[in-house]
């Protein structure tokens, strides 16, 4: 996959995961600092859940996805992108 590096979108069944791609293996893909898309509920915008689930460890530092849950693994939205690079590592991007 000619993404690795890239912040991806994972379009998973669980919903959309977006993280930098680590890796792509013959079962599935390692994401660094993944984070759940969140969307917008009325007048608020979209956002990124602290994790992958809501029980699961805040903040993880990667995750391997498998690709049987996976139906596409798409580059980002600049802006998401944007927006995942500020809530992963603190920087506000212009």
């Amino acid at each position: 996959m000619k993404m690795k590096g890239e912040v991806v979108t994972v379009i998973s069944m669980m919903g959309e995961i977006v993280g930098r791609l680590k890796e792509e293996t013959l079962i599935g893909y390692v994401i660094e600092s993944p984070r759940l898309f969140v969307p917008a509920q009325g007048d608020a915008s979209g956002g990124f859940a602290p994790g992958l689930s809501m029980t699961g460890e805040q903040n993880p530092n990667s995750a391997h996805i498998n690709k049987g849950l996976v139906m596409t693994v798409v580059k980002t939205h600049e802006q998401v992108a944007k927006g995942w690079t500020e809530a992963t590592s603190g920087l506000v991007m212009p």
